[in-house]
């Protein structure tokens, strides 16, 4: 399974909720390898400190956090940015924060201006080429299986 999302930030939440509930996947993003060594050496910036310190009521230690994360590198699900998944395919995928407006009406999700131009795109405004390109790569990238979920709504 591959978790696809559109930025950086809806990246970071899903992994930090997945962490927090111990779900085994291949984590690379709310902890970054650079991070990773710095506490394995006890060197970690201010930043890191704050990212496990949000992890510590779940893992009691720094050291748990890395075990876990590194017990699951070999893992085959993730999740990562949908500009990095061109070319690349998988058996199932979400689609986090990229839908159609059809999809968008059809469920009948109410959203406000500000949020149906960061989710979705108007498929007659030719300046919106990039979010239907975003889309488009997004659908593309499952072999058997596609879904869609908000986060952060």
């Amino acid at each position: 399974v591959a978790i696809l999302a559109r930025t950086n930030s809806v990246i970071k939440d899903i992994e930090f909720e997945l962490l927090q509930r111990k779900v085994p996947i291949r984590y690379f993003n709310y902890l970054n390898q650079k991070e990773i060594e710095e506490l394995k050496k006890g060197t970690e910036r201010p930043a890191t400190a704050k990212k496990i310190k949000a992890l510590l009521y779940t893992y009691k230690s720094a050291e748990n956090i890395v075990n876990f994360i590194e017990n699951n590198q070999d893992q085959k699900s993730f999740v990562s940015s949908i500009h990095k998944s061109k070319g690349k395919e998988w058996d199932v995928c979400v689609i986090v924060n990229c839908m159609s407006p059809e999809l968008v009406e059809h469920n009948n999700i109410q959203l406000d201006e500000k949020q149906a131009k960061t989710l979705t795109f108007d498929p007659n405004n030719e300046e919106d080429f990039e979010s239907q390109n975003v889309f488009y790569v997004a659908c593309s990238r499952p072999k058997n299986e596609i879904y869609f979920m908000l986060h952060g709504i």
